[in-house]
C-alpha cells in the first residue's frame, strides 16, 4: 500500500490493511496446536500435577505428552491426567497412558487417570486395555 508520498508501506496485511498472519512452518503450527491441546497445571499442595488433554489422545500428541508426563513425574510425587475433554483416542495414545502408569509405579510415584470420556473408553475396550488403565 502506498502512503501520501507514493512510497510503498509494509502493513503485514492485504491492500485493505487487514492483517494476515503467517502460519509459519508445519512444526510451528503443530507446537501452537499442542500448546492448546495439552494443558499443565501448577503442582498442588499434595505434590501432584494435573495434565489436561484436550481433543485427541493420538499419535500427534504422544511425543510431547510423554515428555510432559516424564517431566512432571520427575518433579512431583504423582500426576493426574484429566481425560474429560478427550474426543478421540488411538492405540498410540492409550499405550502411552499404560506406559506412564507402569513407569510411575516402578519409580514409586503414581498416575491417576481422571474423567475418561466415552470415546476413550470405547477405544480402550476395543484394544483390551480397560483393566491396564484401571477403568472398570
Amino acid at each position: 500500500m502506498a502512503d501520501s508520498s507514493g512510497q510503498r508501506q509494509e502493513n503485514g496485511g492485504n491492500e485493505a490493511g487487514v492483517g494476515i498472519q503467517d502460519p509459519g512452518s508445519p512444526q510451528q503450527a503443530m507446537a501452537r496446536w499442542l500448546d492448546g491441546a495439552l494443558r499443565d497445571s501448577p503442582v498442588t499442595a499434595a505434590g501432584r500435577e494435573t495434565v489436561s488433554i484436550e481433543d485427541g489422545l493420538d499419535i500427534r500428541v504422544v511425543s510431547d505428552l510423554r515428555a510432559r508426563l516424564l517431566d512432571a513425574l520427575e518433579r512431583t510425587g504423582g500426576v493426574t491426567i484429566d481425560l474429560s475433554r478427550v474426543s478421540s483416542a488411538d492405540a498410540a495414545g492409550l499405550q502411552l497412558l499404560v506406559s506412564a502408569r507402569r513407569h510411575a509405579t516402578a519409580s514409586g510415584r503414581s498416575v491417576e487417570l481422571k474423567g475418561p470420556t466415552p470415546p476413550l473408553l470405547s477405544a480402550a475396550s476395543a484394544l483390551g486395555l480397560r483393566d491396564a488403565l484401571g477403568f472398570d
